[in-house]
């Protein structure tokens, strides 16, 4: 075709398109030639991989924010930057895209064939930053683009992939009329008294070339030009002056086959270094240790020292630019180091023989975190902390990895477990257990040869042992392989029993009874439920509590048994805001609301969702958003808001990027098969509802009754619509369909604009008091005057204009306020 890519992309607001690019704070300089250059490449219809190559320091990074930035209006799927600098092995460049995506690992799929079919069809464009240390994975990158037709990559490397597909783009040293304009830029940032001139240009201009024209080195240069002139910075830069440190060899074969510009590199950062107080090198040194960036907090507990001390420290180092906040969240105390200095700083560390120090006491603020993390996700500071583990999460890999491959029996190798077992409430809220699989599995087969070969059958290994069982349950659960899960929250039981360990016995009843739920043994659930509340109930454990008394409702809902699940629900419902558990009162909100639907009363149902909803972004758990988004179609399908549940189904379907649980795949496909069958796109019910047939078989997994009757109506119905052979053939091309490609088939038929919601409709689905709030929007008035005029908060005014745009599939403000002048009865009165 000879259309361009941009001829064919859709008009999208950038505001709408999912992005994590960092917010940067300079303007590139001169880079004007290469800008252009790299964003025509991506633009081209014949191009899939731009790899942007040069040296260290010469600002390949830079280039490649600025080009995916203008670029985003051009992947309505998404622009993301993926920094692949911490990792150190190719394998976890899969596992990193999918954690950046918020990818969930399918039943019976790994994470590269989660990728495939995740980035099938998505016009995304990912940013892979820092590739040069893990070329194996080149294949991996081929691999993922011949499967991803609309998939495009731009990578950052030192040197090319060496792929047919690859664009690769030299990124050369700066000019030195630019390289000079760099260094008098930033030396006037930190000097405001620097003032170029005649007299110094030439010197300047001989220190930019032996500087090599690399952005980081000039940068680092003009820092000192509140202490050195010009002349006296480049006397500092004379080849007499031999680098100490040989840390960029580690990108190379050996010092001598290392190109001039990377001795250069190495030459400023060890000047640079040379220049800071003993403390400043101290806290420098400790700061390499955390690959994913570090807080002022962690950084004082692994250097042993008061906060305050390390914070004039690291502020020391920030404006020296050896140290940098993390821009992409300014509003976090947390910072990072330049890679290269990075390197440069632990190179350090192993020549001062600290490297066993700060091992050691990089575990000890990991395995300390953890056992925070066992306490406040269950408090009412759960919000807060999920976000802080998100921003660890490769530091405490780093720390499971040291932990892990110790000497077996070791107290650092049982620390290991520790750190493990106490982030299992994080993997469960963010249903992230597949991204700890190989800790998991690696703890696992190692107590067991430790066990076997030492035969160590003690308390301590056997609680060790048995956590490790309750993860790999939870890890079966979150995969969908609930016979698995069962088997090993029974083994898990099994050994807490043997311990005493009432708590622990609590705990892998209630995850033992969730997986034989899920089975279909629901009297066998019911049963290790009851026994293990009133476990919870002697031991005074409140979150067990409620964690039981929600699993139990939801057997007795799903069995239709509704008045015995409300009253469990209200009580833990009760219990929930006792202990300002966030995640128990969106579930139980969630549930209740589900309940409400199967006794008629659908505005009630709406009603609560709307509040689930709002709790489930606060705490940031998209499996709890996609459950409420789910219901909450099936509660506007009841009133016949077809439009509004089809809005909500496929918010949810978005959503579900980062849940696992095939069951609830399942209900939005069922939800999917309702909302078609009403729009009137009968073949397309009929197809999804042999996809939903086929996958409950294969994975053993029973209709909800509450809802099984709805549904059995309507295929009867369906049944009677179509003539038998058209049926017959919808059946067949329906069973051929995967869940993925159900939903992909289901967006595609719905590919066409939405019906604008009529005012008796919305009359029906807003409330009287978001119908106040519209009216006053619509004069203008901001959600602060809002506020004023109805005396509410203005949270629950922002709550009201959020439930009024999802409901009436508005964008924005300026269209709601449109729309309300345009449907208004206009002797209404607001």
């Amino acid at each position: 075709m000879s259309s361009s890519f941009r001829e064919r992309t859709p008009a999208s607001s950038k505001s709408s398109i999912p992005t994590n690019l960092p917010r940067s704070l300079t303007r590139l300089i001169g880079r004007d030639r290469e800008f252009k250059s790299v964003r025509a490449l991506l633009l081209r219809d014949d191009v899939s991989l731009v790899t942007i190559t040069g040296w260290g320091g010469v600002g390949k990074t830079a280039l490649a924010l600025q080009a995916a930035s203008s670029l985003l209006e051009e992947f309505p799927h998404g622009v993301f930057f993926i920094n692949l600098a911490p990792l150190t092995k190719s394998e976890l460049i899969p596992i990193e895209i999918a954690h950046t995506l918020k990818i969930k690992r399918s039943t019976g799929s790994d994470v590269v064939g989660n990728l495939r079919e995740f980035l099938a069809g998505q016009r995304m464009l990912l940013v892979l930053d820092n590739f040069e240390h893990l070329m194996q994975a080149a294949s991996f990158v081929s691999d993922l683009l011949s499967a991803c037709a609309s998939l495009k990559l731009l990578v950052t490397s030192r040197e090319p992939l060496r792929l047919r597909a690859e664009q690769s783009f030299l990124v050369r040293p700066l000019e030195t009329e630019h390289a000079i304009e760099l260094f008098t830029r930033r030396a006037q940032s930190v000097n405001p008294q620097y003032n170029p001139s005649e007299n110094n240009h030439e010197t300047v201009a001989e220190l930019c070339r032996r500087l090599d024209g690399l952005p980081l080195t000039i940068e680092l240069a003009a820092l000192r030009t509140r202490l050195f002139t010009p002349d006296a910075l480049l006397a500092r830069l004379k080849p007499d002056l031999q680098p100490v440190s040989r840390i960029l060899n580690l990108l190379s074969v050996g010092a001598r086959d290392l190109p001039e510009r990377q001795q250069s590199l190495r030459k400023t950062i060890e000047w640079s270094y040379s220049l800071l107080d003993a403390e400043e090198q101290k806290t420098l040194r400790a700061a390499s240790v955390f690959p994913a960036g570090f807080t002022i907090r962690t950084l004082a507990a692994i250097m042993e020292s008061d906060e305050e001390i390390v914070l004039q420290g690291v502020s020391s180092l920030v404006d020296k630019n050896l140290v940098k906040p993390a821009t992409e969240r300014l509003d976090e105390e947390r910072f990072i180091l330049l890679e290269a200095i990075r390197e440069y700083a632990w190179d350090e560390i192993t020549r001062l023989g600290e490297v066993e120090r700060l091992r050691t006491s990089y575990i000890a603020v990991y395995l300390s975190l953890s056992e925070r993390a066992g306490r406040e996700l269950q408090s009412d500071s759960q919000e807060h902390w999920l976000t802080a583990f998100d921003e660890e999460f490769i530091n405490i890999n780093l720390a499971l990895e040291m932990c892990l491959t110790s000497l077996q029996g070791s107290e650092r190798w049982k620390n290991g477990f520790r750190i493990l077992n106490n982030f299992h409430n994080y993997f469960m809220l963010h249903g992230q257990f597949h991204y700890a699989a190989e800790h998991i599995a690696k703890a696992r087969t190692s107590i067991e040869e430790y066990e076997k070969k030492e035969h160590a059958g003690g308390g301590e290994i056997l609680r060790l042992k048995a956590n490790i069982y309750s993860l790999t349950g939870s890890l079966a659960w979150a995969m969908g392989n609930y016979r698995d899960g069962a088997d090993w929250h029974q083994g898990a039981y099994q050994i807490y029993e043997s311990l005493g360990d009432e708590r622990g016995m609590a705990d892998a009843l209630n995850n033992w009874a969730v997986n034989l739920a899920l089975m279909g043994e629901y009297q066998a659930a019911l049963e290790r439920h009851d026994k293990g509340l009133t476990l919870n109930r002697k031991i005074g454990d409140r979150w067990g509590e409620a964690r039981q008394l929600n699993n139990l409702g939801d057997v007795l809902r799903i069995q239709g048994r509704d008045e015995e699940a409300l009253s469990k629900f209200e009580e833990g419902l009760a219990i929930a805001k006792e202990i300002k558990d966030g995640y128990f009162i969106s579930s139980f909100l969630c549930n209740i609301a589900h309940l409400k639907i199967h006794i008629g009363d659908y505005k009630a149902a709406i009603s609560l969702l709307e509040s689930d909803l709002v709790s489930s972004q606060r705490t940031e758990t998209p499996y709890l958003r996609a459950w409420s988004l789910v219901i909450l179609a099936r509660a506007y399908l009841k009133l016949g808001g077809i439009e509004s549940a089809t809005r909500a189904i496929l918010e949810g379907i978005g959503a579900l990027n980062s849940v696992t649980e095939v069951a609830l795949k399942i209900e939005y496909l069922d939800a999917a098969v309702l909302a078609l069958a009403q729009a009137g796109k009968t073949n397309a019910a009929v197809r999804l509802t042999a996809c939903v047939a086929k996958v409950r078989a294969e994975l053993n997994i029973p209709e909800y009754l509450p809802d099984a009757a709805d549904l059995r109506e309507l295929v009867q119905h369906l049944r009677e619509t179509l003539p038998a052979d058209e049926y017959t053939a919808a059946e067949r091309k329906g069973r051929e369909l995967t869940i993925e490609s159900a939903f992909a088939f289901f967006v595609e038929e719905l590919n066409q604009p939405v019906p604008a919601i009529l005012e008796s409709e919305a009359e029906q689905l807003l409330t009287a008091r978001e119908r106040e709030v519209l009216a006053l929007l619509s004069r203008g008035m901001t959600n602060e005057e809002i506020s004023k005029e109805l005396v509410v908060v203005v949270k629950t005014v922002e709550k009201h204009v959020a439930n009024i745009l999802m409901k009436l599939g508005l964008k924005n403000r300026t269209e709601a306020a449109a729309w309300f002048i345009e449907n208004a009865n206009p002797h209404q009165n607001p």
